[in-house]
C-alpha cells in the first residue's frame, strides 16, 4: 500500500506544466520572482507588471502566477499614458470629421 501511494505522488508531480512567456504590455515590462526571465516558467512563478515613466497600469492585474496547468492567472494590464501628468488619455476609438466648406468674401 505504501508503494502505491508513492507512485501516485510521483505520477501527479509529472503532470505539472510550464507556462509560456506572458505578453509584455506596450510601454511596460515584467519582472519574474524566483525564475529566469526566459520561458519556460515553472508553476508558482510570479510575474510582476510595471509601466514606463509617464504611463499607468489600466485593467488586468499587477501580478500573475504560473499555474500547474501551464497557464497564467488573471489578465495582463495595459500601460496607458498618465493623464495626471498633463498628457492626453489613450482613446480606444474616435471619429474624426472633416468639413469642407467654402465661403466667399463680401460681394460688392
Amino acid at each position: 500500500m505504501l508503494t502505491l501511494l508513492i507512485l501516485c505522488i510521483c505520477s501527479a508531480a509529472a503532470t505539472l506544466h510550464s507556462c509560456p512567456h506572458p505578453n509584455v504590455p506596450e510601454n511596460g515590462h515584467i519582472v519574474f520572482d524566483g525564475s529566469s526571465p526566459y520561458a519556460p516558467f515553472t508553476p508558482n512563478t510570479v510575474a510582476k507588471y510595471s509601466c514606463a515613466p509617464g504611463f499607468d497600469k489600466v485593467g488586468g492585474t499587477d501580478e500573475r502566477i504560473c499555474s500547474p496547468s501551464g497557464s497564467w492567472s488573471g489578465e495582463a494590464p495595459v500601460c496607458a499614458i498618465d493623464v495626471a501628468a498633463g498628457k492626453p488619455a489613450v482613446q480606444a476609438s474616435f471619429n474624426l470629421v472633416f468639413s469642407s466648406s467654402t465661403s466667399s468674401g463680401p460681394s460688392f
